[in-house]
């Protein structure tokens, strides 16, 4: 499975990717804003993508729509502020899944599970 993690923390996207490695996912890509993820999603065309909302040059809301718009993909939201406050509707952009920051290897476990 090829992931592309986009997040503006470094150290997010380490600590995700290390997570995904000790998982057997070696083919992991990282992002550190939308227009960067739109930008690698048009050359990696990635199954999933852990998405971050709150970006500079271009929020995860506007990324995951351009993306969906060129090719089918699973998006997984990453969100710091609570999931029940985000404005975002699975119907709107094809969202699988949510991930409330701080993760652990659990819940990436179990939404992995979900979106083979």
């Amino acid at each position: 499975m090829n992931i592309l993690i986009v997040d503006d923390s470094r150290f997010l996207r380490t600590i995700l990717k290390n997570m995904l490695t000790s998982m057997g996912f070696t083919e992991t890509y990282e992002a550190a804003n939308g227009l960067e993820a739109v930008r690698k999603a048009h050359i990696l065309q990635p199954d999933l993508i852990f998405m971050n909302l709150i970006m500079p040059e271009m929020d995860g809301y506007e990324a995951s729509k351009h993306i969906l718009k060129n090719f089918e993909t699973k998006i997984v939201i990453m969100s710091s502020n609570s999931i029940s406050n985000t404005p975002l509707k699975d119907s709107d952009l094809g969202v699988h899944g949510y991930v409330s920051i701080p993760f652990t290897n659990s819940t990436i476990k179990k939404v992995l599970g979900k979106n083979k």
